[in-house]
């Protein structure tokens, strides 16, 4: 053979070598690369807060009451966090949000409230299919983190809003309606602060929610 040519494979020969080893080395790093770069999952947080005590020695009225699953506002029908930093601009937190649609959450909490506080017979939960007396219909008109400028005397807050209306199902009347804001101070201005703030006013909107249904329960 040609020495000049058997040179001249030989080069070729380690040339191809080196690529392949090269390939072989970059395979694995890029897919470190990847496995690095690939985002966290978001935290995911609940609405549970510890429920009033119910009062003692309560005597249940012979009724059935069901808890209709709460309507929402189209902003607040979804597992994102809501806040707000200006006026008429809404934006969700990227790396946290609810385990649940909030209103689902309320919805439940409600029920289990208005059974623990003893005043009717049964209280049926938003997936029941049952017939029933009377009916809570609610609907979750604001429930975000309004977050002030770094002037303003408080950080930021939670802003919960819920319309409510109590129907005789016999009759469809509707027995009693209203609304209500909840405004609660929150501890930061990040995801944690806004969960921990609608945590409280969540509290506090069972609580009146319980009220509405008392006063306006026909004996």
């Amino acid at each position: 053979m040609n020495p000049h040519r058997q040179g001249k494979q030989t080069m070729m020969m380690r040339r191809l070598s080196a690529l392949a080893l090269a390939g072989l080395l970059a395979g694995p790093l890029t897919g470190c690369g990847n496995l690095l770069e690939r985002p966290l999952a978001p935290a995911t947080y609940r609405i549970e807060p510890a429920l009033p005590a119910p009062p003692g020695g309560a005597v249940a009225l012979p009724l059935t009451l069901q808890v209709v699953r709460p309507l929402a506002a189209t902003s607040y029908d979804t597992e994102q966090i809501a806040y707000r930093r200006q006026a008429y601009r809404l934006d969700n937190y990227t790396q946290s949000r609810w385990a649940e649609p909030p209103a689902e959450m309320l919805g439940n909490l409600m029920a289990r409230a208005l059974e623990d506080s003893g005043m009717y017979r049964v209280v049926l939960g938003p997936e029941a299919r049952l017939p029933a007396d009377l009916r809570l219909h609610t609907e979750l008109t604001a429930l975000e983190h309004v977050i002030h400028d770094a002037s303003a005397s408080q950080g930021s807050e939670v802003r919960l809003g819920m319309r409510m209306k109590l129907v005789e199902t016999r009759t469809a009347r509707v027995l009693a309606s209203g609304s209500f804001e909840i405004v609660r101070p929150a501890f930061s201005t990040d995801a944690p602060g806004a969960v921990a703030a609608a945590n409280e006013a969540a509290r506090e909107a069972v609580e009146r929610m319980i009220a509405f249904c008392r006063e306006h329960t026909p004996r």
